[in-house]
Order: structure tokens, then sequence, then C-alpha cells
């Protein structure tokens, strides 16, 4: 803990004080009302706008120590969560980013850079 800081605030400090049922910090779940196949397209989408692929995110919907994408197999099977999987990525992707390092480059590259800024090319 930052010795530094004021007083009154390590006073109240969450290393300081004894965890308590009502902790806002604490992870908690509950089951609400609501379409489960939806929920399973939405956590799909999440996870490939983070960059997971389809393998991971299956992953994910079959390892118990993840409870809600577990159970959400649980019910409906492997073969709809797959399923919805592939649909849902199908409809938003997978995001990626690849850097490149200048000097990395290739010099073989050959680009027209003034086409590749708009120029159309004529067929």
């Amino acid at each position: 803990m930052d010795e530094q800081m004021r007083p009154e605030l390590q006073a109240d400090h969450p290393l300081r004080r004894p965890a308590s049922a009502d902790d806002p910090m604490s992870l908690s779940g509950m089951q609400v009302e609501g379409d489960p196949l939806v929920m399973i397209d939405a956590l799909v989408e999440e996870f490939a706008r983070i960059g997971h692929d389809a393998t991971s995110i299956h992953e994910l919907f079959t390892r118990p120590h993840f409870q809600a994408t577990w159970q959400l197999t649980q019910r409906f099977g492997e073969d709809v969560v797959r399923a919805r999987i592939e649909k849902t990525i199908g409809r938003c992707g997978v995001f990626g980013v690849t850097t490149t390092h200048p000097d990395l480059i290739d010099d073989q590259l050959d680009i027209d850079i003034e086409q590749q800024e708009g120029e159309p090319e004529n067929v």
C-alpha cells in the first residue's frame, strides 16, 4: 500500500478492512429473465470483438470455470452453441490488428502508393 496515502484513506483501504457480503468489488452473478440464445450471441460477439476466434470462444463454452458460458452449453448442447458461434462470427467477424515495424518491411514489396491512396485503377 502507498505509504504516502493520506491517513484517513489508509484506514478505509480495502487491504485494511475485512471483506463484506455487500462489497461492490465482489464478483457475483444472478439469473435474469431474457432469451438465453441472445445471450450466447452477445457473449460470442463480445469475445470476437476483443480478438478471440471461433475455437477459443468455443473453449470458453466448454469449461466449467466459466459458469455463464458453460451453463449455456449444458442447456443447449455443443452443436447449438457451435452453430451460434459460427453464425455470430460470420455476421460480426473477429477483430484483429497487425502491426508492422518500418525497419522490418520487406524491400521487395511493390506497392503503388498513389493507387493505394484512392486513385481508382482503370479496368
